[in-house]
């Protein structure tokens, strides 16, 4: 029982160490870039997608955030949008917007700043 105890202590100890900075700095970002789709099944046009997710308690005033691709394209998320506390958006592009390789996206806030980035997907 003790051993068993001693283990689930060093586990939580080094997430706390590992991973609780890391919680802390998404949660202040407010917005993440949770997952997308760089070549979807069939065609590309109009079927790529990003979605974006709040993992903090307050709502996210997205007016006019930007996603950016590695080409420098940027797509404008529309005015108004809201991202609330634990909630996801879906932006999809009528076009094909992504490269279907080598692909990687930047968000943006309005002042320009650099909020999340996936790494580069082959």
């Amino acid at each position: 029982m003790i051993e068993s105890m001693t283990y689930i202590y060093i586990v939580i100890w080094q997430w706390s160490k590992c991973c609780l900075p890391k919680l802390g700095k998404l949660l202040k970002r407010g917005a993440v870039i949770y997952a997308f789709d760089q070549h979807p099944a069939g065609s590309d046009e109009g079927n790529e997608w990003v979605t974006l997710y709040n993992p903090s308690n307050e709502s996210v005033n997205m007016d006019n955030w930007v996603l950016e691709n590695v080409d420098g394209e940027r797509e404008t998320i529309a005015e108004g949008a809201t991202l609330y506390p634990f909630a996801y958006y879906v932006y999809s592009p009528p076009y094909q917007w992504l490269d279907n390789s080598d692909e990687a996206i930047t968000l943006r806030d309005t002042k320009g700043e650099e909020r999340d980035k996936t790494i580069k997907q082959l």
